[in-house]
């Protein structure tokens, strides 16, 4: 029993060193990322849960599964806020694994193995986050056009154009590149900056003309307000407002950022005849019907209500949700639990209806509108009245 202590005593002092090590490594980290990055109160808060994971590798008495778990889930936070301590909390749940795992195959200097595993998980991805964008703090930014280089922009249908319509995809393909590092930057030429450089993965062109596009955490993580594979006016991929906008190609050289290329192109309405090809209703689950103006709900009944818009065949048509509650006078009840939300989005090219929201149970009484927007006309105002 005494000799079964003491090795429990030297496998305990192998490894609480690191977990110290860590979770203070941890506990600066967080801090380093409130202060540098200026959160606001919802990610504030999740990154000061950040500490309790730190907490955790500080007073585990002993690597374990249960332990590894909880490091895993709030690590995975980093696809809220994707900053540097995020990635060493994933990095140490891969510890504790690596450690317990090597532990039980009694591997020697499991703690070692499994810390130096980690270490370069963690930080690679941190690293490969970090080296995706640009940061224009100290950035320079000059003109020098290139005849050689240019700029097209192609739609979601595959089709080059200059004009596009609200939340409909656009890639930029740059033509006539040199080696270097690239990135590119969107302008309204009446609101200012609309995509930064700062959200646009920068694209590297070796010497013998291969393209790489970074971003293999962005990939990962699918993050929003990111230009996702160069793509942008998409979901929350920065869709664009109707107006006039140029993007520019930026060569990246040390602190200088060379414009070599520029694009004009617009954000356009349109005809009114595509109003005449969208529909839209609600429906009421165990209802046949579709109501494409109102439904009032029963006394005593709890249904779900869903709200659907549907275009015609070979027709894709954008716009925007926007939900809210009101009261019997019409004004807007800006601070009831509902608010006011907005949310884009895009029929389905084969004709099926697309679904936009659901509301379900028992709400609050008052009246539920669901209003289609399309390049800012309300098109359709569908109310649930309770």
């Amino acid at each position: 029993m005494l000799e079964e202590n003491i090795k429990a005593i030297k496998e305990k002092k192998k490894w609480q060193p690191i977990n110290i090590l860590l979770g203070l490594l941890i506990i600066s980290l967080v801090f380093y990322a409130i202060q540098s990055q200026s959160l606001n109160l919802p990610p504030l808060l999740f990154a000061f849960l950040r500490i309790i994971p730190a907490l955790i590798l500080i007073f585990t008495k002993r690597n374990n599964c249960f332990s590894f778990l909880f490091l895993l889930i709030f690590g995975l936070t980093v696809f809220f806020i994707t900053t540097i301590d995020g990635f060493v909390i994933i990095g140490s749940a891969m510890y504790m694994f690596l450690s317990t795992v090597l532990r039980m195959f009694k591997v020697k200097k499991y703690a070692v193995i499994g810390l130096a595993f980690s270490l370069i998980f963690g930080l690679g991805l941190s690293w490969e986050y970090a080296s995706t964008f640009i940061s224009d703090r100290n950035l320079t930014i000059t003109r020098k056009m290139n005849a050689e280089t240019s700029i097209e922009l192609v739609g979601d249908t595959g089709e080059i154009s200059t004009n596009f319509h609200f939340n409909r995809g656009i890639s930029p393909r740059g033509k006539g590149l040199k080696k270097g590092t690239y990135v590119y930057q969107v302008v309204s030429k009446s609101k200012g900056m609309s995509v930064p450089l700062t959200k646009w993965p920068v694209i590297i062109i070796k010497a013998n003309g291969d393209v790489i596009q970074r971003g293999l955490v962005v990939n990962w993580l699918d993050l929003k307000d990111v230009a996702l594979h160069g793509t942008f006016n998409l979901d929350k991929r920065f869709p664009l407002g109707l107006g006039d906008y140029s993007i520019m190609l930026i060569k990246i050289e040390k602190n200088e950022g060379v414009i070599v290329a520029e694009s004009n192109f617009s954000i356009v309405p349109y005809d009114e005849q595509i109003y005449s090809k969208l529909t839209a209703y609600l429906t009421v689950d165990g209802d046949p019907n579709k109501y494409s103006d109102s439904y009032t709900k029963k006394e005593g009944d709890s249904v779900s209500v869903s709200a659907w818009v549907q275009s015609t065949s070979g027709e894709e048509i954008s716009g925007i949700l926007k939900f809210f509650m009101a009261n019997s006078n019409g004004d807007i009840e800006k601070t009831s639990w509902v608010g006011v939300s907005e949310t884009a989005f895009k029929t389905n090219p084969d004709g099926t209806p697309t679904k936009l929201r659901n509301l379900s149970g028992n709400p609050l009484p008052g009246i539920y509108h669901f209003q289609i927007v399309i390049d800012g006309n309300v098109v359709y105002d569908l109310k649930y009245t309770v």
